[in-house]
């Protein structure tokens, strides 16, 4: 979905360039409710199983810098030259560094999440009744009033807290995702909400902003749905081992995608879309796999180590995800089916090692 959205641009101004009433942008609109909270909630699941300790808490912090705040800053700032040079870029790169820049204002969101429950996990581990009401106070407090401040992505981090602790209840509490009925619970939540944010975008009910409470539940339920019904697929396994580095890298090389293919005559959208989004897609594997000889560059720009050797190369890698697809593996939570995090990674835009964000 994220990919898919930042092909097609958030307006006219961006992506494809297509008019703001395009049935394009229609289809984006209409999951808004969904893109971004499914893979919070994953980035929430994932540090679930590894939630910060006090005496952990320092190696907590040097691996999330190397995975998300590297990465992060060395993005930023490439993204900020390039447009500086091609668009003649009116921020400045403070600007961009702290008041979030393109797509890596998640980024910047997520540290700060995890900031604010690192230091209360390590201060005095909250229990589901507390992350509940956290959640529910993030809610309200965005609910009120959306625009706080987006110093460091302020604003956004609260809108997507309560989807975060959502992830963390899901990973202690698997007995949810084990009754069927759950399922088909959340699918009803899901299309009670999408209906009538259908509804309105017609002009046929009043707008249901990504604020309010039925937005927060329709993304949390979507996730707890795909979770537990979502097939495992062992081509979307292994594009999902590239997902952060195609989280960082999609924008820029799509855009240089485009560039190509409108100078080479291609101007029918479809054809647009389906090119620059296989290009946003397979080109970031390509530049994972060249960068991995070098491992300050790979850790800079990809997150990954990199480290020469130990990498195996492009086929090899295909082949072991096909074999483990194939063998099943038992989840990592007693009795629990392994979640289709990969398969979600694709699907959302990003994945998650348990040391990262969503890799996401």
């Amino acid at each position: 979905m994220i990919v898919a959205f930042h092909v097609i641009g958030d307006d006219a101004g961006e992506g494809l360039h297509l008019p703001d009433n395009s049935g394009w942008h229609y289809v984006m609109k209409s999951i808004v409710f969904l893109r971004v909270p499914l893979f919070i909630v994953i980035s929430g699941y994932f540090y679930g199983g590894h939630r910060a300790t006090r005496p952990e808490f320092i190696q907590f912090w040097l691996k999330k810098s190397r995975r998300i705040a590297l990465p992060f800053a060395c993005m930023t700032i490439i993204v900020w030259l390039l447009r500086r040079q091609i668009y003649a870029e009116p921020r400045s790169l403070l600007d961009a560094f702290v008041h979030g820049y393109g797509q890596f204002w998640f980024l910047e969101a997520l540290l700060v999440i995890f900031a604010a429950m690192s230091v209360w996990d390590a201060l005095s581990r909250p229990g589901s009744g507390a992350l509940l009401l956290a959640a529910l106070t993030a809610v309200m407090i965005t609910q009120s009033r959306d625009d706080i401040t987006q110093f460091l992505s302020f604003s956004d981090a609260i809108r997507l807290t309560p989807c975060f602790l959502f992830g963390i209840l899901l990973r202690e509490h698997g007995e949810w995702l084990r009754q069927p009925k759950a399922g088909l619970f959340a699918l009803g939540a899901v299309a009670i909400v999408l209906i009538s944010q259908q509804l309105a975008m017609n002009g046929l009910a009043n707008e249901i902003s990504r604020t309010q409470m039925p937005a927060v539940l329709a993304g949390m339920a979507g996730a707890a749905f795909l979770f537990q019904r979502l097939p495992r697929n062992s081509f979307l396994e292994i594009i999902g081992t590239y997902s952060y580095t195609i989280f960082l890298w999609h924008v820029v090389i799509g855009a240089a995608a485009r560039l190509v293919l409108t100078k080479l005559g291609v101007v029918g959208t479809p054809m647009l879309f389906t090119l620059i989004f296989i290009a946003a897609v397979l080109g970031p594997i390509v530049l994972q796999h060249m960068l991995q000889w070098t491992p300050l560059l790979s850790m800079a720009l990809t997150g990954e180590k990199g480290i020469p050797g130990t990498t195996k190369p492009f086929s090899s890698a295909v082949f072991s995800g096909f074999q483990r697809a194939r063998s099943g593996r038992a989840s990592p939570i007693a009795g629990l089916p392994r979640p289709p995090t990969s398969g979600l990674v694709i699907v959302t835009g990003m994945a998650d090692s348990a040391a990262g964000p969503v890799a996401p």
